[in-house]
């Protein structure tokens, strides 16, 4: 389950950063997490580009740590 909202808007969450205002992710934090929870790669799924991002991480394994998924294969 993921984070409180409040740890996930203010990126205090290890790995993690703030969106971007237009949804996009920094290039220090890749991975954008979905409103739905569903964390996606920039190299991943097509869905990335479609993504507004939640919170953005440095890496997969941060995502996983802080309560998100990846996609379903």
């Amino acid at each position: 389950m993921p984070l409180s909202k409040t740890a996930q808007s203010t990126g205090t969450t290890s790995g993690a950063a703030t969106p971007n205002a237009d949804g996009s992710c920094p290039t220090s934090a890749p991975i954008k997490v979905s409103q739905a929870g569903i964390y996606h790669l920039p190299s991943g799924d097509g869905n990335d580009n479609r993504t507004h991002a939640r919170q953005c991480f440095a890496s997969a394994a941060a995502a996983q740590s802080a309560g998100y998924r990846g996609i379903r294969k």
